[in-house]
């Protein structure tokens, strides 16, 4: 995962702040690469903490490894801020989707869709991603399999009083913020119960830790042309494609 994808990933979850510094990489990441910590400060006008803040919360070990890989993102895309934002979109999907042919392991989406049938599924998302979990317990309806929608962080907090060993939780998190289900997902793991998470974030605990795991390539940030404001292409789209291609390999019982 490059920087950029990096910051969309978790953009949301930066304070005011470490958005304004992000949005200055975004505009200018060659004040990144040609710059020592403190220089890279006083040209962006922010302070130094605040730049190793944003490349901690990115999962760098610090400046230096972030300022490499953005001088190495930079080598692979430099016409980000040269197309129009018609453009910049359409190819931004175009591109995703076809990335999408070497993210998705069919082997894998039939043996986890052979745990529908037997299972009661949840289907979990918070803010944006909860239309994604929506979308596919409207799907498992209409297929004839029961399931519910968590959409909010009291639900979530009390659901492990509700579950049992026959349970499918299903995370739809752009993020995969460990914060928000960390707690919920090592319950399911000490208790054998089986969870899956469909993300973008390219996370070794996540990995580790649920039953399923579904890596989805991610729209990036951009600045549109004479704007200063940044734009988040919206990633539901990716979930729902994704979910399309799920429910395509289930045959009702």
């Amino acid at each position: 995962m490059n920087p950029i994808e990096r910051i969309s990933v978790y953009y949301d979850q930066f304070s005011i702040a470490e958005r304004k510094t992000c949005n200055l990489i975004i505009e200018d990441p060659q004040t990144v690469i040609d710059n020592p910590i403190a220089e890279a400060a006083k040209i962006y006008d922010v302070s130094t903490s605040s730049l190793l803040r944003v490349a901690k919360r990115m999962e760098y070990k610090g400046y230096s490894e972030f300022r490499y890989a953005l001088k190495d993102w930079i080598k692979e895309d430099k016409n980000t801020h040269n197309s129009s934002n018609i453009i910049h979109i359409i190819e931004s999907y175009k591109s995703n989707l076809d990335k999408m042919y070497s993210y998705i392991d069919e082997k894998q989406i039939i043996d986890f869709i052979s745990e529908f049938p037997n299972s009661r599924v949840f289907t979990i998302g918070m803010g944006n991603s909860s239309l994604p979990a929506q979308q596919l317990t409207y799907f498992l309806f209409s297929t004839g399999l029961w399931s519910s929608t968590i959409m909010d962080s009291v639900q979530l907090k009390y659901l492990e009083n509700c579950l049992s060993k026959d349970d499918l939780l299903i995370f739809f998190s752009v993020s995969g913020s460990v914060g928000s289900y960390k707690e919920i997902i090592e319950y399911c793991k000490e208790n054998n119960i089986r969870t899956a998470m469909v993300t973008m974030n390219d996370s070794e605990y996540l990995k580790k830790s649920v039953t399923y795991y579904f890596l989805l390539p991610m729209l990036s940030i951009y600045n549109p042309n004479n704007n200063k404001n940044f734009h988040r292409i919206d990633n539901r789209s990716i979930f729902n494609i994704f979910i399309e291609i799920l429910i395509s390999f289930y045959t009702p019982q």
